[in-house]
């Protein structure tokens, strides 16, 4: 009997620690969002108000859709997301707030795995009031699609 209880626990810590390494292969391919959008960029945009704000990862939260943000190197690349007003000046990450409205520029790609689709911002517009594609054309924002990095 004190063969099978001793038997049991190492089969339950060894379940463990596969479950517990298969969890952090999960996790640190999602940690790897970033190479996976640049591998297969599908350009798109979302515009709305900022929910929320995560610092770990960095995203935000607009309109219900996670946006991650760019912050590394990859391919010889810096990749790194861009903050601007209206009027092309660089903000800063500080400036993204929950309440703020925001047209984002971004690259999505499925991660079919998981049947989970990421979107990584690329450039982040901080916006006055709710404006048309028009009004944005016309203060010389690129509503157009964006390359990857």
């Amino acid at each position: 009997m004190k063969n099978i209880c001793a038997h049991n626990r190492i089969v339950i810590v060894a379940c463990t620690a596969v479950m517990f390494l298969l969890g952090n292969a999960s996790y640190s391919r999602a940690g790897d969002v970033i190479g996976l959008v640049m591998d297969n960029w599908h350009s798109s945009d979302i515009s709305g108000t900022i929910m929320c704000i995560d610092t770990n990862p960095d995203s935000i939260v607009v309109n219900e859709v996670r946006i991650y943000l760019a912050d590394t190197s990859r391919g010889g690349k810096r990749c790194v997301t861009k903050v601007v007003d209206t009027y092309g000046r660089e903000a800063g990450r500080n400036d993204l707030r929950s309440g703020k409205l925001v047209y984002v520029k971004v690259g999505t790609a499925m991660d079919t795995d998981k049947d989970t689709e990421y979107v990584v911002a690329k450039e982040i517009y901080l916006l006055p009031r709710e404006m048309s594609r028009s009004e944005m054309k016309n203060r010389g924002i690129n509503t157009g699609p964006t390359t990857s990095w």
